[in-house]
Order: structure tokens, then C-alpha cells, then sequence
């Protein structure tokens, strides 16, 4: 269904480090492997992260490459942990 392939695009990012000053960062971060529909950096206070946000892309194969290449990725000193995420 066309909701399903919808779904198969959203991307959860975890391990981000408690300090981010520019959450708009992660949004570069990804962009840089295909267009996003939108993202979120879970925040508790302007500066201080919960520790994990949700990307969504456009296209599924830009998702599963950002998964393949940023896992593990070295961000703030955190190696992010990368993978699907499928909203309730």
C-alpha cells in the first residue's frame, strides 16, 4: 500500500550527544544522501538533546544508504546508531 512505502522511508537516530547547540545539523548530515521530507531532534531545553531523532527521506533507497553509510558514524564524540523507524 502506499502508506506502507511511506513508512519504509522513515530513518530513527539514536546515541545523538545530550549537547547540540544546532540540531539543525542532523538534517545535513542526511541530506547529503537524497531529499528529506522533514526530521526532528527530540529536545528537552534549547540546547539539550533527548538523544534521538527521526529523519524522513524522500526516496527509499536515499534512506537505506544514509543507514549503511552514517552507522556508527562518529557525531559530537557519540557513534550514532542508525536504523528503521516504524511510527505507531
Amino acid at each position: 500500500s502506499g502508506h506502507r512505502a511511506f513508512l519504509r522511508r522513515f530513518v530513527r537516530v539514536t546515541n545523538l550527544p545530550e549537547r547540540c547547540r544546532r540540531p539543525a545539523r542532523i538534517a545535513e548530515l542526511f541530506a547529503r544522501f537524497g531529499p528529506l521530507r522533514m526530521w526532528h531532534v527530540a529536545m528537552d531545553a534549547p540546547a539539550v538533546c533527548k538523544g534521538f531523532a527521526c529523519v524522513v527521506f524522500e526516496r527509499r533507497e536515499d534512506a537505506e544508504k544514509a543507514i549503511d553509510e552514517l552507522n556508527c558514524y562518529c557525531f559530537g564524540g557519540h557513534s550514532l546508531r542508525i536504523d528503521w523507524f516504524y511510527p505507531s
